[in-house]
C-alpha cells in the first residue's frame, strides 16, 4: 500500500510540474503547481523513509530481542516519547509463539513475566534498563503481534 502511495505521489509531482511549465499556464497558477509538485516530492521522500523503516523493522528489533521467526512485518510505528512499537502477524497459534519464548525464560539475563488466556498472549521481558512487552492476539486464522520497547528511566 505504501509503495502504491509512493508511485501516486511521484506521478502527481511530475504531472503538476509538466502542467506548470506549459506555455499557456498563467504565472500565478504556474507558481502554485510548481509548489504542489515540490510538496508531493517531499511527501514521496517521507513515504520512502517509511518503506525503509518498515523493511528493516524486524532486523532492528532482533538487535534487542529474538523475534518470532514466522512473523511478517505489517508496520513500523514511529517512536512515541521513549517507546517504540513494531507490529507483526503470523499464521502460527499462541502456543507456538509461547513455546518459542520459553528459551528466554531460562536465560538469566532476562526476566520473563507470562500471562495469557482467552485468545491472548502477554509476555513482558525485562533486562537491565530494557522493557519489552509482547502482546499477541489470535484473530480468525492469524495471530497479530505487537512488540513494545521501552527503556527504563
Amino acid at each position: 500500500m505504501l509503495f502504491a502511495l509512493l508511485i501516486i505521489l511521484i506521478v502527481l509531482a511530475v504531472v503538476y510540474y509538466i502542467v506548470a511549465n506549459r506555455p499557456n499556464t498563467w504565472p500565478s497558477i504556474r507558481i502554485g503547481l510548481r509548489g504542489a509538485s515540490v510538496i508531493f516530492l517531499f511527501l514521496a521522500l517521507f513515504v520512502c523513509f517509511l518503506l525503509y523503516k518498515q523493511g528493516t523493522a524486524k532486523s532492528d528489533l532482533e538487535k534487542i530481542i529474538p523475534v518470532y521467526p514466522a512473523a511478517k512485518t505489517t508496520s513500523w510505528v514511529p517512536p512515541i516519547r521513549a517507546e517504540q512499537y513494531w507490529l507483526f502477524e503470523t499464521k502460527d497459534n499462541l502456543n507456538q509463539i509461547s513455546d518459542f519464548y520459553k528459551v528466554l525464560e531460562n536465560d538469566p539475563q532476562w526476566e520473563v513475566i507470562n500471562g495469557s488466556g482467552n485468545g491472548m498472549l502477554f509476555l513482558k521481558f525485562l533486562k537491565e534498563d530494557i522493557e519489552i512487552t509482547l502482546l499477541a492476539l489470535r484473530k480468525d486464522d492469524k495471530t497479530e503481534m505487537s512488540y513494545n520497547f521501552k527503556k527504563a528511566e
